[in-house]
Order: structure tokens, then C-alpha cells, then sequence
């Protein structure tokens, strides 16, 4: 994912919102037919790639305030 400290490009970010945005869809679609362990691991990726763009988002507020 997107390291604040090495890279300014918003294509890393961009990549994992369509990610999040593809499995989030994926999940939709086939939620009868998941048990629920692969339901709660999917969330669970969901989550982490949700961290990852709310990580860069505060790190561009705080870059464009500068």
C-alpha cells in the first residue's frame, strides 16, 4: 500500500478504493452462498483496505494544509 513518507501519487489509492469498491460488490452479490468464516475474513480484508485509504486521506489533509 500507498507509504506516506516515500510516495505522493494518489494511483495507489485510487487502486485500492477500486479494490475495496470490487469486493464490496463481490460480497453482495454472493453473500447467501458464503459460510460464515469467509464472510468474516472478507470484512475483515474490507477493513484493512478501508484503514490503508483513510491512512492516506489524513495524510494528504495534512500535506495540502502546509
Amino acid at each position: 500500500m500507498w507509504d506516506p513518507s516515500t510516495d505522493d501519487s494518489i494511483e495507489d489509492v485510487a487502486n485500492s478504493s477500486r479494490n475495496l469498491n470490487e469486493l464490496l460488490d463481490l460480497m453482495h452479490l454472493c453473500f447467501k452462498e458464503m459460510n460464515p468464516l469467509q464472510t468474516k475474513q472478507l470484512l475483515g480484508l474490507a477493513l484493512n483496505i478501508s484503514s490503508d485509504i483513510d491512512i492516506w486521506v489524513k495524510a494528504e489533509e495534512k500535506r495540502r494544509e502546509k
